[in-house]
């Protein structure tokens, strides 16, 4: 930043405001700073638009924040909040996936959780386990949603992504999943299992060596179960 006494005032020249003087006189310009507006009350808010790779992330298209009810307060606020609107944007780019997951977890299911899957300790079979399955499950339930109730072709990227989007996890981190293909062993591993089971379609219902593919009323589900079930007292 820099600074220089003026004969009528203070000025200042702010990084990534341009070369916009900070006028902290009571008397406003014309033009007013990049990001400063006034609002119809007569008070002076910052507006940034949110750069268009992180408003998923962010969850946001607009950053506002209110600066004073005078133009000499605002100019005086506006270095600040600007650095604070800056170091946000910054941290959401250089975030790291990793970084980007245990905030989710930290916000569903609090700090103890969070730092536990930082340090892997996570107990197998546990209610932290399950609340952490439960992230999943909401992605699951949306694929479902997308797919059978929205009519959508979840082949397509852009689907897929949206869907990741409304269950509040990372668009921009699952796009990176699947280009560079990160799952794929597992993901024909899935495969595999399916064709052993020779399963065609969802859902699927699977009991040692019988299954059943597709939408079935609860009735004919029942006897499903119950056929399972006599087969395997006799021993088949």
């Amino acid at each position: 930043m820099v600074c220089q006494s003026w004969a009528v005032g203070l000025g200042c020249t702010w990084s990534g405001l341009g070369n916009t003087v900070l006028n902290m006189n009571d008397e406003m310009p014309i033009n007013l700073p990049r990001y400063v507006f006034r609002r119809a009350n007569g008070s002076f808010r910052y507006k940034r638009n949110v750069p268009k790779h992180l408003r998923a992330l962010l969850g946001k298209d607009t950053l506002y924040r209110q600066l004073g009810d005078s133009y000499r307060e605002a100019m005086q606020a506006l270095p600040l909040v600007h650095a604070r609107v800056e170091a946000l944007l910054n941290d959401e780019t250089n975030k790291s996936a990793r970084e980007r997951s245990v905030e989710l977890i930290r916000g569903a299911l609090g700090d103890e959780v969070a730092e536990l899957v930082l340090a892997e300790a996570v107990p197998e079979y546990s209610p932290i386990e399950d609340a952490l399955n439960h992230l999943g499950k909401a992605l699951h339930k949306q694929l479902f949603s997308t797919y059978f109730v929205e009519n959508q072709n979840l082949a397509k990227k852009e689907v897929l992504l949206q869907a990741v989007e409304k269950a509040s996890l990372d668009p921009v981190e699952a796009g990176k999943v699947i280009d560079e293909r990160s799952f794929s062993d597992q993901v024909d591993e899935a495969w595999k299992r399916a064709r052993q089971f020779q399963v065609t379609g969802v859902p699927s219902f699977i009991s040692g060596s019988y299954a059943t593919t597709g939408y079935h009323p609860y009735e004919e589900l029942a006897k499903f179960i119950e056929y399972v079930e006599m087969q395997k007292a006799r021993g088949a």
